[in-house]
């Protein structure tokens, strides 16, 4: 389950970056250098985002990244998290479900993984 939110870098006097998520309330995280910057970046939207989804809240809706606007010492960038790795209760919940029989059939046809299509459309559907 992978997010992609945008984020901006602002370079400090001192060296390094602040960096802001523009839809994500909280202060934000710093890095000594961009590649560190870009780790924890990935690493707080992780946090922020994984914080929503076990609290019941609904996700932000990422801005586009052209209509945020910046400073001459900032730039805007898009950051990529693997929810997955970051939700504390990754279970598994056995459900039970009815389905058509001829559509069950087609799906195993094609190979279809209905865990994985179910957890995914779930997903989707209830924007996490």
């Amino acid at each position: 389950m992978k997010k992609i939110y945008p984020a901006v870098f602002s370079e400090e006097e001192a060296g390094g970056y602040y960096i802001q998520f523009p839809d994500l309330e909280g202060n934000g995280t710093q890095g000594d250098t961009l590649e560190e910057g870009l780790d924890f970046a990935s690493d707080y939207l992780g946090i922020v985002l994984s914080d929503l989804v076990e609290h019941n809240e609904s996700l932000p809706k990422p801005s586009n990244i052209k209509d945020i606007s910046v400073k001459d010492d900032e730039f805007v960038t898009l950051i990529e998290v693997d929810l997955s790795e970051y939700i504390q209760d990754n279970r598994l919940s056995r459900t039970n479900t009815n389905i058509p029989v001829w559509l069950k059939t087609r799906a195993e046809k094609q190979g279809i993984n209905f865990s994985k299509l179910l957890t995914e459309a779930l997903m989707n559907k209830l924007e996490v």
